[in-house]
C-alpha cells in the first residue's frame, strides 16, 4: 500500500484561522472606515458652504473620522465616528486642551461654534450639515463598506491560497 505525505496542511491551518481573526479586525476597521468617510465628506462640501470665508476658523476643516474605541469594545462591533474636533466643548476649554496637547490647536481653527449652525439656537435658524450627510450618504456609505470588505476578502483569500500543499508519494 502506497503512502502519501502531504505537507503545508499545518501552515494552511494557520492562515485559514488568520484569515477569520483579519476580517474581523482589519477587514472590518478597513471597511468601515471607507464608509465613515464617504459621509466625512459629504459633510465636509455641506460645511464648506455654511462656513463663513472671512473668518480665519473652518469648521470644514476639523470633520473627522475616528474610531470609537470604547463602543466597540462595549459592543464588539467596529465604529467609527464622524464629527466635528473640538466636540461641544466651550472656546476656553478647546483653547487651552488642545493647545497643551499639540502646541498648535485646531486644524480648523476653533470651530465650537458648529452646533450652533447643525441645531440652531433662539435667534438663528438650524442650517444643518452632519445629519443631512448621514442621512444623504448612508447607503452609499453602506455600499463602500460592502465593496472594501468584499476587496479585502478577495485579497487575503488569494493569500491563504498562495500556501502550497505538496503530496509525496513514499
Amino acid at each position: 500500500m502506497a503512502e502519501i505525505k502531504v505537507s503545508g496542511v499545518y501552515q494552511l491551518q494557520q492562515r485559514m484561522k488568520a484569515l477569520s481573526n483579519a476580517v474581523a479586525t482589519r477587514g472590518a476597521k478597513k471597511a468601515v472606515r471607507a464608509g465613515a468617510q464617504k459621509i466625512a465628506d459629504a459633510a465636509i462640501e455641506l460645511a464648506k458652504k455654511i462656513d463663513d470665508p472671512k473668518t480665519p476658523n473652518n469648521i470644514a476643516a476639523n470633520i473627522a473620522v475616528q474610531f470609537a474605541s470604547r463602543g466597540t469594545a462595549a459592543s464588539g462591533n467596529v465604529r467609527y465616528r464622524v464629527g466635528v474636533l473640538g466636540g461641544a466643548a466651550g472656546r476656553e476649554r478647546i483653547s487651552k486642551f488642545k493647545r497643551d496637547l499639540t502646541g498648535k490647536g485646531l486644524p480648523g481653527g476653533e470651530t465650537w461654534y458648529w452646533r450652533f449652525h447643525e441645531f440652531g439656537t433662539s435667534k438663528m435658524a438650524a442650517r444643518p450639515f452632519m445629519r443631512p450627510a448621514a442621512a444623504n450618504r448612508a447607503e452609499v456609505a453602506a455600499e463602500e463598506i460592502a465593496t472594501v470588505l468584499e476587496q479585502f476578502l478577495d485579497h487575503t483569500v488569494r493569500e491563504v491560497a498562495s500556501v502550497q500543499l505538496r503530496g509525496t508519494k513514499t
